[in-house]
């Protein structure tokens, strides 16, 4: 609680001091790695910040959350490997975590990877909760396969399940406008 104190008011040593003592005595605090990451970027030092996650993760590894945050600090470290390497490990560990799905699909997309993202998304289809999810997964994974045909079939799926889905129609007009259907 001080250190978040601290951290609330900017005193960024004494987070940091804090925080590591906490995890030095409590290793399995996962929220303590956390918070002590933030404390370390505000202060400047996102190397260090980098080091903690990366530590956090090998005291617990099998927890999702962290290999989420550690993804993220090293995907704004442009290391795109390590950061989808993160995101796939927090998916093998929670696969019905939404939050981990859409960052590693994002990722698959931006390395145009859409086989990959079948991988992840088509075992969630029938899933009653994410399947609709996992289905628009699935199409802008043909769509970055360049097989809009297929995409459109599965956004207009979708579409007619819900029409209010936002995003399969913004997905659906940039894939129309990928086969040179612009008006």
């Amino acid at each position: 609680v001080r250190g978040m104190l601290a951290l609330n008011r900017k005193d960024f040593n004494q987070a940091i001091g804090d925080f590591r003592a906490v995890v030095a005595d409590k290793p399995t605090q996962i929220k303590v790695y956390s918070a002590l990451a933030n404390a370390h970027l505000a202060n400047g030092e996102g190397e260090l910040a980098i080091n903690v996650l990366q530590e956090g993760v090998k005291a617990n590894p099998t927890i999702a959350a962290l290999h989420m945050d550690l993804a993220n600090l090293l995907k704004r470290n442009n290391d795109q490997k390590g950061a989808t390497s993160h995101l796939e490990e927090a998916v093998k560990l929670e696969g019905r975590n939404a939050k981990a799905l859409d960052s590693l699909v994002n990722m698959y997309l931006e390395q145009k990877k859409g086989a990959a993202i079948r991988v992840f998304s088509e075992p969630l289809h029938e899933d009653k909760e994410l399947g609709r999810l996992a289905r628009f997964y699935t199409a802008l994974s043909y769509s970055a396969e360049d097989k809009p045909q297929q995409a459109l079939e599965l956004f207009d799926a979708l579409l007619k399940e819900k029409a209010d889905f936002i995003e399969v129609v913004s997905a659906r007009a940039k894939t129309m406008v990928q086969m040179g259907q612009n008006a």
